[in-house]
């Protein structure tokens, strides 16, 4: 069982042109129904489901910076009935910066409640960092290629399987186990690759060059 992220985690973007979007960080917006019911589903190891849209920009976040710099700090605000009570800095270096609200520190108990629930947040975001995709649009493309080679091979032999009907039983046996193995060598043998070199290309290469071209690197990377 899963809870949707998005009624508690958002990112803060700030568009600052139609094609460029900067995003200063997460944002947990919890109040103390929330806060009870996170609690609840850390200590059932229920996780929370995110949108393809947030992962590509989450992900998009910590690889890249805008103007083509490498990410350097990942900031994480908690905001709980409104107010901001903690901010977390992670910087890539390894330096950690925790702010707290003076407030929120004459509450013990509410404060380490905070903080387990910032915790487990922060670990369901980076679960969502490694690309999930199984090769969806790949196997669809070897079924199509199966379907465009077997359709080649019916119009050329169309006078011999009309005259011996039967003749379809095998076509379509010979469809299953083309259409099986185009499958095979795709996410087996072309995939792996594939995936490395457009992720060196969305770091370093040619993608590399705008915002608009590495965003859509990721994206197809997160569908690879």
């Amino acid at each position: 069982m899963t809870i949707p992220a998005d009624s508690y985690v958002r990112l803060d973007l700030e568009p600052l042109t139609p094609q460029l979007t900067l995003c200063h960080g997460v944002i947990f917006s919890l109040d103390h129904g929330g806060l009870l019911t996170l609690l609840q589903a850390k200590y059932q190891g229920q996780n929370l489901s995110f949108t393809d849209t947030f992962c590509q920009t989450w992900r998009a976040h910590v690889l890249l910076r805008e103007h083509n710099l490498p990410q350097c700090s990942l900031s994480f605000v908690l905001r709980y009935e409104g107010v901001d009570v903690t901010k977390i800095l992670l910087g890539l270096d390894g330096d950690i910066l925790h702010q707290v609200a003076q407030d929120l520190l004459l509450s013990p108990s509410l404060y380490y409640q905070l903080a387990e629930v910032q915790a487990w947040l922060m670990a369901q975001l980076w679960a969502q960092l490694p690309w999930q995709g199984q090769g969806r649009w790949l196997g669809k493309l070897a079924w199509l290629l199966a379907i465009a080679l077997v359709l080649i091979s019916v119009a050329i032999s169309w006078a011999t399987i009309s005259a011996q009907p039967l003749l379809i039983l095998p076509i379509l046996v010979v469809f299953g186990l083309l259409g099986w193995g185009l499958q095979r060598l795709l996410l087996k043998q072309l995939r792996l690759p594939l995936w490395r070199w457009l992720l060196t290309q969305v770091l370093w290469g040619y993608l590399a060059r705008s915002d608009r071209l590495r965003h859509w690197g990721l994206h197809l990377l997160h569908y690879l």
